[in-house]
């Protein structure tokens, strides 16, 4: 027994010996497990090494539409996203170079957005109410993280959200402390029609209607105002300029006498537009007719000054010809007005009593006059093509007054006799009676100043005798208007038709004698 115990008391050194290397081996392995760890996750020791700092931020935040919120007296801008739709969340490091994100692990948290700091999470069953999907940059700085909601702010009592997005270890997913950061409210809407819907606008008051048609009223009479001043200022202007020609015109001499009657006995044939003598003279060209007296004026005046006169005369018609060609620029007879009052009045009414509408037929008719028997059919028929069509009713109604006037019947043929009226002058017989009567006038003039000047030099009846030959020669000179000789006849109450047939050839209307070319309106 005592050898056995002796025996046993050898063994203990033994298996103490054993237990301690076990224990050495035990702490080996221990010490290069740990040694790999930390070769593998170098990081993972310096992030349970942080501090309790924040070191996210919130660098940015995406929503489809924006509201702005007042609460509790704070206005807040409120992101508003669509539910189960995704929205970006970036989020950087405080401290650049801290730590790597690239090796962090992000979890996300729905919360209240509530006034105090309490962080309330949103409870929910089995379903998380937020989905994330972390997506860091190569140096690990930042993080995007695409976010989706799939609840309601109708559904929680209309409150607004906030999402916590917090760093865990990738391992022991413990939070890192401080890796943390909050996103602005957050408002979910079921539809993006929710925001597009109008909101009814406010019922206008009384007085705001008033007031805005007070102001529309006061704006168009400013406008008016403006309009009657221009008026005013550019009639003053008119009537400036019309005084100031009217004041050259009375300085004429009397010596124009002869050339003033020249002037209205030629504008008999050959009538000028009418004017009032209160109108102003204008820079303008004359018309044809101005233009036709003009020359009637310069061949007479060359006929005159071909004969054997005396110095005076030759003054005389020098002194004519620049009067004429001042008077040649007015649009009506001034200069008479300084002549002789009688005459004045005589040649401003007959020259009143010539209507536009006879002027521009005249002129019509001697333009067809004066085309090519050949071209004429060609050019009434242009003419009529290219009408429009309240041209053509204005010439079919124009037909139909030639008719009833005693233009009936087909062409060529005798036309119907008139019905008796009483005979009356027309304006063209009564215009050459007047010229008559004032060139008879004008030598009577001419006689008594010849009879009271007796004792005058022989100048002064040298230029007496040749204003008077200037009238006669005037009045041979003149050339006969076919329209006024041909219906000269004073019984006759329509001087421009007579009951006399005419024919195609001579007077050929429309450039054809059978019925088949007459062109209808």
């Amino acid at each position: 027994m005592i050898n056995n115990f002796d025996q046993q008391i050898q063994y203990i050194p033994q298996f103490q010996q054993m237990q301690h290397q076990m224990q050495q081996q035990q702490q080996q392995q221990m010490q290069q497990q740990q040694q790999q760890q930390q070769q593998q996750q170098p990081q993972q020791m310096q992030i349970q090494l942080s501090t309790h700092e924040e070191r996210l931020e919130l660098a940015s935040q995406s929503s489809p539409f924006e509201e702005k919120v007042t609460l509790n007296g704070l206005q807040k801008n409120i992101k508003v996203v669509i539910k189960n739709s995704p929205f970006n969340v970036q989020l950087r490091l405080k401290k650049a170079n801290e730590i790597d994100l690239n090796c962090v692990a992000f979890e996300s948290t729905l919360l209240y957005d509530c006034d105090t700091n309490e962080e309330k999470e949103v409870d929910f069953v089995k379903v998380k109410p937020v989905e994330h999907k972390a997506s860091p940059n190569e140096t690990g700085e930042l993080v995007n993280i695409e976010l989706r909601i799939k609840v309601l702010t109708s559904q929680h009592e209309d409150m607004f959200f906030r999402v916590k997005i917090e760093g865990q270890d990738p391992i022991s997913k413990e939070p890192i402390k401080g890796l943390y950061a909050l996103t602005h409210s957050i408002k979910v809407i079921s539809k993006p029609e929710q925001l597009k819907k109008k909101q009814p606008p406010k019922k206008r008051t009384w007085n705001d209607i008033l007031l805005e048609s007070v102001s529309k009223i006061q704006h168009q009479q400013h406008e008016q105002q403006k309009l009657i001043e221009k008026l005013l200022q550019q009639q003053a202007g008119l009537s400036g300029s019309t005084s100031t020609t009217n004041n050259n015109n009375t300085t004429t001499t009397t010596t124009t006498t002869s050339s003033n009657n020249i002037t209205s006995s030629s504008a008999i044939n050959l009538p000028s537009p009418p004017s009032s003598t209160s109108s102003s003279p204008s820079s303008s060209p004359s018309s044809s007719p101005t233009l036709v007296n003009s020359h009637l004026l310069t061949s007479t005046l060359n006929n005159t000054s071909s004969n054997n006169l005396n110095s005076s005369s030759n003054t005389l018609n020098n002194n004519n010809n620049n009067n004429n060609n001042n008077s040649n620029t007015s649009t009506s007879n001034n200069n008479n007005c300084n002549i002789n009052n009688n005459n004045n009045n005589n040649n401003n009414n007959n020259n009143n009593n010539i209507s536009g509408f006879e002027d521009s037929f005249k002129q019509m008719m001697n333009a067809y006059t004066q085309l090519d028997p050949r071209q004429r059919a060609e050019k009434v028929r242009r003419v009529f093509r290219n009408a429009s069509s309240r041209d053509s009713e204005t010439l079919s109604e124009l037909l139909d007054l030639f008719i009833t006037e005693g233009v009936g019947g087909q062409l060529g043929t005798a036309v119907a006799p008139l019905p008796n009226s009483p005979p009356r002058l027309s304006n063209s017989s009564t215009q050459i009676q007047n010229s008559n009567n004032n060139n008879n006038n004008n030598n009577n003039n001419n006689n008594n100043n010849n009879n009271n000047n007796n004792n005058s030099n022989n100048n002064n009846s040298t230029n007496n005798n040749n204003n008077n030959n200037n009238n006669n020669n005037n009045n041979s000179t003149i050339p006969n208007n076919p329209f006024m000789s041909s219906h000269s006849n004073n019984g006759d109450p329509y001087p421009f038709f007579s009951n006399n047939s005419f024919d195609n050839d001579s007077f050929n209307s429309f450039g054809g004698s059978s019925n088949s070319e007459f062109i209808p309106f």
